[in-house]
C-alpha cells in the first residue's frame, strides 16, 4: 500500500492478511434449508429406497431422486406413490421433540451415512435394521436370509460406537437432513438422506466495489 502526505511525501509498504473462518458451516447450511419440501417415495426396494423431492428455490433439493435414504421411525408407515410435504430438518441434537427417540445417536446415523457399506458387502436392510437400532432401539431382527443377516447389520452398529461418536459433517461429508412429514400424511415414515455438503454451500459474495475474488 502507499500512504502520501500533504507535502508530497510518499511512502509504500506491504501487508499480509491471513484471513480465517469459513463461509459454510453447518450452522449456515442449517440456517438456509428451507422449512418444508414435497417428497414421494418412488421405489421401494429390497435394497434401498427411492425419493424424489420438490424444493422450489432450493436447488440442492429441487428435484433431486435419492436412494440413499433411510426411514427414522419404524413405528410409521411408508406411503408409496403419493406426495407428501414435510418439514426438513437437520440430523442433529436441534431437532423437534419425539422424532427421534435416540437424539444423541445422530452423530452415529449420520456416519453410517458417510460409510459406503453396499460397496463392502453389506446390504440395505443390514444398513437400516442399525439406524432403526440406534434411532429407536429396534431390535436387530432381520427375517429372512436374503436380506442380511444379524451379525452384519450388528458390526454395522459396533462400527459406528467405536467410530462415529461425535461426527460432524465436513466438506468432503455427506450432511444428514431429516424429511418429517406434516399435515394429512403426518402419520407416514420420516426419512434421513445424505446430502453432499458442497451441494449445500452458499456461494461467496464478493462486493461489487472491491473487485476481490
Amino acid at each position: 500500500y502507499e500512504v502520501t502526505d500533504a507535502f508530497g511525501g510518499i511512502a509504500t509498504a506491504e501487508a499480509q492478511i491471513e484471513v480465517f473462518g469459513a463461509q459454510n458451516t453447518l450452522e449456515t447450511i442449517k440456517a438456509s434449508l428451507p422449512a418444508t419440501v414435497e417428497f414421494t417415495l418412488t421405489n421401494l426396494f429390497r435394497e434401498f429406497v427411492e425419493l424424489e423431492i420438490s424444493a422450489p428455490g432450493f436447488d440442492a433439493l429441487d428435484g433431486l431422486i435419492t436412494q440413499n435414504a433411510f426411514c427414522v421411525d419404524d413405528g410409521r408407515a411408508l406411503l408409496f406413490g403419493q406426495t407428501i410435504t414435510a418439514e426438513v430438518f437437520l440430523a442433529d441434537g436441534g431437532i423437534p421433540p419425539g422424532l427421534v427417540q435416540n437424539v444423541e445417536n445422530l452423530d452415529l446415523v449420520n456416519w453410517i451415512l458417510n460409510q459406503d457399506f453396499r460397496a463392502d458387502g453389506f446390504t440395505g436392510q443390514e444398513i437400516q435394521a442399525a439406524i432403526w437400532n440406534l434411532t429407536d432401539d429396534r431390535p436387530i431382527d432381520i427375517a429372512l436370509d436374503f436380506f442380511g443377516s444379524n451379525e452384519n447389520a450388528q458390526q454395522i452398529v459396533d462400527l459406528a460406537l467405536a467410530g462415529g461418536e461425535g461426527f460432524e459433517a465436513g466438506p468432503e461429508d455427506l450432511v444428514g437432513i431429516i424429511l418429517n412429514p406434516i399435515g394429512d400424511k403426518a402419520f407416514t415414515q420420516p426419512f434421513i438422506i445424505g446430502i453432499p455438503f458442497r451441494d449445500l454451500e452458499e456461494d461467496c459474495v464478493v462486493c461489487d466495489d472491491c473487485g476481490c475474488a
